[in-house]
């Protein structure tokens, strides 16, 4: 991998109901790669991680298995004023239990979705993007809208572990900032 480095795309919290929270309904179905448009779509991951546990009642994360590979017809959620959603048969989506910082790892392709929380707990969810790096290369659009301090480096010769994209070294800082977002609740 130290040839292939991967760069981190993107993070949000969600399912919660904490002012750093965005999103706090369910959300359709939707295949990250709609988004991202990369050509192969197991060249992009995502990392979704239970803040709280994850259960059926309260909304876990929702995955259609083995679906990643087609990129389906996307259209705007009449829900939302920023997601997309697809139209899969939704009775294939399983879902995903965690419990408290419990990680479930998927391709860019994989349609998934949270569904509402039913139960009084709160259930919050921070996803993040990472995509190979060979995509950038390949892809002149996707490398235009890249900021470099904005996708740093996570793994190979060039990674620096935030040093050169923020100013300081923020490895091993991930406990830290949970407790943090956490913190910021009302």
């Amino acid at each position: 991998m130290a040839n292939h480095p991967w760069k981190h795309h993107d993070a949000r919290l969600s399912g919660g109901a904490s002012p750093i929270s965005i999103t706090v309904r369910p959300l359709t179905l939707q295949q990250d790669n709609a988004y991202f448009q990369i050509s192969n779509p197991l060249l992009g991951t995502a990392m979704w991680i239970a803040v709280h546990n994850a259960t059926v009642e309260n909304g876990t994360l929702h995955l259609i298995p083995d679906a990643f590979s087609t990129l389906l017809e996307h259209s705007r959620d009449p829900d939302s004023d920023h997601h997309i959603r697809c139209y899969p048969d939704e009775a294939q989506a399983i879902p995903i239990e965690l419990p408290a910082g419990g990680v479930v790892f998927f391709a860019y392709g994989t349609p998934h979705c949270t569904r509402g929380n039913h139960s009084h707990s709160d259930r919050a969810g921070a996803a993040f993007h990472f995509v190979h790096a060979s995509c950038f290369a390949e892809d002149p659009a996707l490398r235009a809208n890249v900021r470099p301090d904005y996708y740093p480096i996570l793994t190979g010769p060039e990674a620096t572990g935030g040093e050169k994209e923020y100013g300081a070294n923020i490895a091993d800082t991930w406990p830290q900032e949970i407790e943090k977002a956490l913190g910021a609740r009302p």
